[in-house]
């Protein structure tokens, strides 16, 4: 947070707000910016599974099944 001149949790939540606002008048809608936000951390998660499926797999460890 400092490192970004974040102050507290108070002045966190008010730009959060702020981003949250800009983000709306973008992207049309709450619900249109919640499925983006939705869709980019599912994608951060696809991702770092993916790279953990490799690197056991060229590090010859076994490959976690899927349940």
């Amino acid at each position: 947070m400092q490192r970004y001149g974040i102050r507290d949790r108070s002045h966190w939540q008010t730009v959060k707000d702020s981003v949250y606002q800009a983000l709306m008048q973008i992207h049309g809608s709450i619900e249109a910016v919640s499925q983006r936000e939705m869709n980019f951390r599912s994608g951060q998660v696809q991702r770092s599974m993916q790279a953990k499926m490799a690197n056991a797999a060229a590090g010859g460890g076994s490959i976690p099944s899927r349940a």
